[in-house]
Parts: C-alpha cells; structure tokens; sequence
C-alpha cells in the first residue's frame, strides 16, 4: 500500500509539474488543479490558458444538450400549497409537463427586477413545459485554469426547429390546461 501511495504522490506532482488540470478529491482537503481529460478544436483553448492535453478526444466539451423549459404562471384565488415541481404527465410528442409552486427565491427575484408588484401576484402556481430528448446542442470551454471556476457552458436551445416548434406546442398545451374548467374554480 505505501508502494501505491508514493506512486500516486509521484504522478500527482509530474502532472502538476506539467501544468495539466486535474481536481484532486481528497475528503476535508482543498482541491488541488493536477491535470485535466479535454481537448477543444485546434487546441485554442488549452494554448490560451497554457495546459497541455492529457487524453486528445475531439468530442469533449461538444454536443452538450440540456432541456428547454416553457413557464405559465397561474394565478389563484386562494394560497398555494408549496411544494417541490411534480411530474404531471408526459405526452407523445416528447413533453414533460409540471407544476411548481413560487418559492421564496423566486419571489425575491421577481421583486428584485419588477417594480410595484401587487401582493396577489404571489399567489399561484407554475405550469411548466419541458421538452425531453432536445436535439439542439451547446458545448463548453474552459475559462481558466482554476478548478473552482465553472467553465463557460452554451446550450442552443432552439437552435433545431423541432426543438423549437415542441417548445411552442408545450407553451400551447399550457395554456389549454390553465384555460380549462379544471382551473376555474382555482383562478
């Protein structure tokens, strides 16, 4: 075990002396850059920032893909239990839709950017659309060399017209839903 040890200390301090990122994951130690598994097109970003690749793999930091999200908010007559977003259901066209009560994060940020708010305007819910399976993709690049500092991450959400036209066919379906019989003995 101390043969292991010494080796790992070893390759740890060539790396750093490389100048390659790595986040060291020690439990109750600071993280440590030691090296770092990503090569962007024609190395631009690893010349900038003075790191020299570890593994080269075209791939890395490309075809990032996130959801995109649609909101409705509804407003009701009476308060609002608070809760966690619940799945409501999931249509055919790959829709997610969901619900979620205003939390105190999301008023305070509303109060923050919107002036003259009237209180009512915080009673109510959030009918959501989420699309599942996006094909628009972003990609992420280093900022950096510090392993505390988050990289820059782009998602294109509608960067493919199907993810857009399911973003407005869940924006849609949210608005049939608040519009329905079901809501109105709640708005």
């Amino acid at each position: 075990m101390k043969n292991l040890t010494e080796l790992t200390e070893l390759s740890i301090k060539n790396l750093k002396s490389k100048n390659r990122i790595f986040k060291d994951g020690v439990a109750g130690k600071t993280p440590k850059a030691i090296g770092v598994i990503f090569k962007d097109e024609n190395r631009k970003q690893h010349e900038k920032l003075n790191i020299s690749v570890v593994l080269d793999n075209p791939f890395v930091g490309k075809g990032m893909v996130d959801n995109s999200m649609n909101t409705v908010f509804v407003p009701s007559n009476r308060p609002v239990y608070h809760s966690l977003i619940e799945i409501v259901g999931i249509t055919k066209k790959g829709l997610v839709s969901l619900i979620a009560a205003f939390t105190v994060i999301m008023i305070s940020y509303y109060v923050k950017n919107k002036r003259d708010v009237p209180v009512e305007a915080f009673k109510g819910d959030f009918v959501l659309s989420k699309v599942a399976s996006a094909w628009s993709v972003g990609e992420l690049k280093l900022n950096s060399t510090n392993v505390d500092e988050n990289p820059s991450v782009t998602f294109n959400y509608f960067s493919h017209p199907y993810d857009l036209q399911r973003c407005v066919e869940g924006i849609t379906l949210a608005i049939k839903v608040v519009q329905s019989k079901h809501f109105t003995n709640y708005t």
